[in-house]
């Protein structure tokens, strides 16, 4: 059988500015870029296997502000 071994990560860093009310934040997800992920489940009378594809890296960045 195959080892399947994912690794997720994703990051996030917030700054806030006190003077003008603003938040500026970045966000990074799936960092490592894994394009695939797959799920097997055995059990006593059926092997189920499960094949997904997931989006590739995404990195946003958002600034909130108070009005």
């Amino acid at each position: 059988m195959n080892n399947l071994n994912y690794s997720f990560l994703d990051a996030s860093i917030k700054y806030k500015l006190n003077v003008s009310k603003i938040d500026l934040e970045l966000q990074a997800t799936n960092i490592g870029n894994v394009s695939a992920y797959q799920e097997i489940v055995i059990s006593d009378l059926t092997k189920q296997i499960s094949n997904y594809t997931l989006p590739g890296r995404q990195i946003l960045f958002k600034i909130n502000f108070i009005l």
